[in-house]
């Protein structure tokens, strides 16, 4: 059953404090579920209102708060991430922000929130995730989990990059190839006894061309913006690519 809040402020942060322990105690057990539910009990006791956080608290007090509420925030986000629920990247996401909203020296919550963007739906942000693994570089710039994020992510941006390139080459292809179709329609038109197939055949032809005309304008500006792209992520995504 889960326990009432308390009306003290340093009952339920004593409380939120024991049940954080609980929990990491039942994650090195390797009970992610059992260690989750404990730590959203933990954010249970520590979660108060906004207005009563930056008005009803002292200096003091908000301190305590946010020191025993952003590790369990961040414990939620471990597990949650961990357990790959449906929603569970959005909700860290979430979370992660919060804590970062908290505490904007915390390293571990750009780590997650950037882990919780690689892992979004629809392939994820890779962009802002790069931006938030970079910041936790910044932040703990020996950490090597946080190396290793962030060499995980260069690499799979620069997948991503290979596969535009593939799809719009292919388009290229396509368009050189309706080129063609266009040159032999206007070939086979000229002879006589042919029915209309040419002029019909060349008709289709200036169609195919004005498709493939307005493809190979689409493709030409999308590898200008690929690129204007690629140089931004090289002088900025990545400031940190001779340190690491």
């Amino acid at each position: 059953m889960k326990k009432e809040k308390s009306s003290i402020f340093e009952t339920r942060l004593a409380d939120a404090s024991k049940l954080r322990e609980a929990g990491n105690e039942l994650f090195k057990a390797g009970d992610l579920a059992a260690a989750e539910r404990r730590y959203r009990r933990a954010l249970h006791h520590v979660d108060m209102d906004e207005l009563q956080v930056q008005f009803g608290l002292t200096d003091a007090h908000r301190a305590a708060l946010f020191a025993v509420k952003v590790p369990v925030l961040l414990n939620i986000c471990q597990c949650a991430l961990r357990s790959a629920a449906p929603g569970g990247a959005a909700e860290v996401i979430e979370l992660a922000t919060a804590a970062i909203a908290m505490d904007a020296g915390s390293a571990k919550a750009y780590f997650w929130r950037a882990k919780a963007r690689m892992a979004a739906a629809g392939g994820g942000d890779i962009a802002r995730a790069q931006e938030d693994m970079a910041r936790a570089a910044e932040l703990a710039p020996g950490d090597r989990g946080v190396r290793a994020g962030l060499q995980a992510l260069r690499m799979r941006a620069r997948e991503q990059e290979r596969r535009s390139r593939r799809m719009w080459s292919g388009l290229f292809e396509r368009a050189r190839g309706g080129a063609r179709q266009l040159g032999a329609a206007a070939a086979g038109g000229g002879g006589k006894g042919d029915g209309g197939l040419g002029v019909r055949g060349a008709a289709q032809g200036v169609r195919f061309l004005h498709r493939a005309t307005m493809a190979f304008f689409v493709g030409t500006v999308a590898l200008a913006v690929l690129g204007a792209v690629f140089v931004y992520r090289k002088g900025v995504l990545f400031p940190h690519q001779q340190e690491l």
